[in-house]
């Protein structure tokens, strides 16, 4: 019996001992637990403090955006604007100081294109920035600096850098860095002379209006890359996707979204009308159009350094021309509003009817041999036919004609980092 008593209270000394060892084994691992539980807390804490900050780069980004696109137009208006002024007194200066006012020009735009994206920052800066309750966001800084690519030795780009902070109540700040990178315009001297129409649209390269298609054309299909091609396209050919082309439409083209596009001298031929609709900015090409012509939305940046000959009648809504031409045989009617810029012209042998509001420089012209509605008679001039108005509309060696301010500008690039 004295046996048995002592190997219970060895057993009652065991059971005790694992207790007490359980107890602290799971003491370690809840600490272990809790502390892991709480790490995970702050890592969420603070990873909605970045989701902050990235709402904030979401939410300038987009307001700076949004200025740009809406007003960028304003920037190159006022660069031709002051170019025009200055060749229209090319005489009185040397080629130096016309060189030097070109590039204070230059300098200009640069000036106004920070001042712009200036704005759109603190406009920005004047909305509430909360995300929720606890979780906001605020703008540190924000700094330009001057861009040149070894590969693009010619241009010159502004970027833009902001720095937004993001918080989360009970978290470390986080911040973000974002950049945007825009492309200034280049100042591009004029083409000289004025294109011709087809190979046998009038003897000795002049443009015959009574036939703007060749009589005949050598030239094979257009495949899907129109790039450096001579070729025949069909109604579903896009003109968008022309690059250096001569593209032939025998039965004519309707041609969707062409908008900001510059077509490095390409040329169109139709035999047939042709459809354009949403031209919000279309360059560098020349149509020549066998047919009746109908276009949609040619403002915003609008036609540049390009021209319209039509052998037949128009009609547009809103016409914006930035060195352009347009030269109808017809009648054109423009529904909406005409803006005539930088030495452009339009020529009608036909009726002109303005509906909405016209308005022209002093550098652009409007010729009209027929009637004229909505345009004030101080501002066209009457011809006495096809001949005369031909002369004042094809013939340019370019001598007196200013550099065109460049109309498209890229979209800006893009990139975030993440400040450790």
């Amino acid at each position: 019996m004295k046996n048995g008593r002592n190997e219970s209270g060895y057993v009652l000394i065991v059971v005790l001992l694992l207790i007490v060892f359980i107890t602290i084994i799971s003491a370690v691992f809840m600490r272990g637990s809790l502390s892991t539980a709480s790490q995970d807390r702050i890592v969420d804490v603070n990873n909605l403090a970045v989701v902050a900050a990235e709402m904030g780069v979401d939410y300038y980004k987009t307001a700076v955006q949004n200025k740009f696109e809406n007003e960028k137009s304003t920037i190159t208006d006022k660069a031709q604007e002051r170019v025009n002024n200055l060749f229209a007194n090319q005489k009185e200066l040397t080629s130096a100081q016309i060189t030097n006012e070109l590039n204070e020009i230059k300098v200009q735009m640069e000036e106004e294109l920070k001042g712009l994206l200036s704005e759109a920052v603190e406009e920005a800066d004047s909305h509430p920035a909360i995300v929720k309750e606890d979780m906001f966001f605020t703008r540190n800084s924000y700094t330009f600096r001057e861009v040149i690519k070894d590969d693009q030795s010619d241009k010159k780009f502004i970027e833009l850098q902001v720095i937004i902070k993001g918080d989360k109540k009970e978290a470390d700040s986080r911040s973000l860095d974002f950049t945007m990178l825009f492309e200034l315009p280049v100042i591009k001297a004029p083409q000289q002379g004025t294109d011709s129409g087809g190979v046998n649209s009038g003897e000795n390269g002049n443009v015959n209006l009574y036939q703007l298609y060749p009589t005949t054309v050598n030239a094979p299909e257009c495949g899907t890359d129109l790039k450096d091609k001579v070729c025949i396209g069909d109604g579903n050919t896009k003109l968008g996707n022309l690059n250096n082309t001569t593209i032939y439409f025998p039965n004519g083209n309707v041609s969707w979204n062409d908008n900001n596009k510059n077509l490095n001298g390409s040329k169109v031929y139709s035999k047939g009308n042709v459809t354009m609709k949403n031209i919000n900015g279309l360059q560098n090409v020349s149509f020549f159009i066998d047919g009746q012509v109908t276009t949609q939305n040619m403002n915003g940046q609008g036609l540049r350094n390009s021209q319209v000959i039509v052998n037949g009648g128009m009609e547009s809504d809103h016409v914006k021309l930035s060195n352009s031409s347009i030269i109808i045989r017809g009648a054109y009617k423009i529904n909406k509003d005409l803006t005539l810029k930088s030495n452009s012209k339009v020529c009608v042998a036909g009726s002109i009817h303005v509906v909405g509001k016209f308005e022209k420089d002093s550098s652009s012209k409007v010729y009209v041999w027929d009637s004229v509605t909505g345009i004030p008679e101080s501002e066209y001039i009457k011809v006495s036919g096809v001949d005369e108005m031909m002369k004042y509309c094809t013939e340019n060696d370019g001598e007196n004609t200013p550099p065109l301010v460049e109309g498209e500008w890229q979209n800006p690039t893009v990139n975030v980092e993440y400040i450790h």
